[in-house]
């Protein structure tokens, strides 16, 4: 019984041997199968993760934007009804007065003005908003990974004095940029209808024709040359910036000997941490309303 069995395993002994390295083959690829199954899966799980905190990260952003725009909505208004006030020339139309064509006209004026300006200042502060969060939510996002991924402290820590000296810089489009808008826009909307009679009937067509017009005087700052032409907006968000990329407060203009240009490199080298935070957050705000 053992012999038979012994000669049988002896002329079959290659069979067992490559049933046997099969067999092994066959478990260390299962295994392996199973272990690289699991790391894609963790890999997905995790990649899903990231992406679901940056999609909450961003509809957070935009619901903020919104509240807060909301928030700006009665300053626009009682702004814009300030500086475009008809309520004194509608006031001097009751009298009769002797100049009553000439009050009928600025009228006008303001009755285009008005509207053009709403909407010109209300889309810049929802645009300006949204930039704002979403460059200063990239650094939140950021420092909620500081120490991870590579992240250093030099490319993040927007810290919460930082977020709100960098938020408060929509001061100037409410104020002086708003004002500016408003001056630019009564001074197109004249260019275009001063030669209108107040008795002409306005189509739609006319309208349009109206508007665009005043867009083009509005939005761009080389009329004779469209194909090169280039949008004046970006100068309403904020304050104008040398060649250099630095306000003119913070930088003297022109005419600098060599000596003085090292001095203000140096000087810009030597900023406070918190300084240096809030012009880059400026610079990439300016370069994403540039564009």
């Amino acid at each position: 019984m053992f012999t038979y069995l012994k000669d049988f395993f002896r002329r079959h002994r290659r069979k067992f041997v490559f049933v046997g390295v099969l067999s092994a083959a066959s478990v260390f690829l299962w295994k392996y199968g199973q272990q690289r199954l699991k790391e894609w899966q963790e890999r997905e799980a995790a990649e899903c993760l990231a992406f679901a905190r940056r999609q909450h990260h961003f509809d957070s952003n935009q619901r903020t934007c919104n509240m807060t725009v909301l928030s700006m909505l009665p300053t626009i208004r009682q702004s814009l009804h300030k500086m475009l006030d008809s309520d004194d020339l509608t006031q001097q139309l009751k009298n009769r007065p002797a100049n009553k064509l000439e009050i009928w006209e600025q009228f006008k004026i303001i009755s285009f003005s008005r509207p053009v300006a709403a909407v010109y200042s209300l889309c810049m502060v929802i645009v300006f908003l949204r930039v704002q969060l979403n460059v200063l939510g990239g650094y939140m996002y950021l420092d909620s990974f500081h120490g991870n991924n590579g992240t250093t402290a030099s490319q993040s820590q927007a810290t919460p004095e930082i977020q709100k000296q960098y938020l408060a810089t929509i001061q100037y489009l409410m104020g002086k940029g708003i004002q500016d808008i408003v001056a630019a826009t009564q001074q197109a909307v004249e260019q275009c209808i001063a030669k209108m009679s107040l008795k002409e009937n306005l189509q739609l067509q006319d309208v349009e024709r109206i508007v665009g017009k005043i867009r083009r005087k509005l939005e761009i700052w080389d009329t004779d040359d469209f194909g090169n032409s280039t949008t004046s907006l970006a100068k309403y968000f904020l304050p104008p910036e040398d060649e250099h990329g630095l306000t003119d407060n913070e930088l003297k203009l022109d005419d600098v000997t060599l000596d003085d240009q090292i001095e203000n490199i140096e000087e810009a080298c030597c900023l406070p941490q918190n300084e240096s935070m809030l012009h880059r957050l400026s610079q990439e705000t300016r370069d994403m309303i540039e564009r």
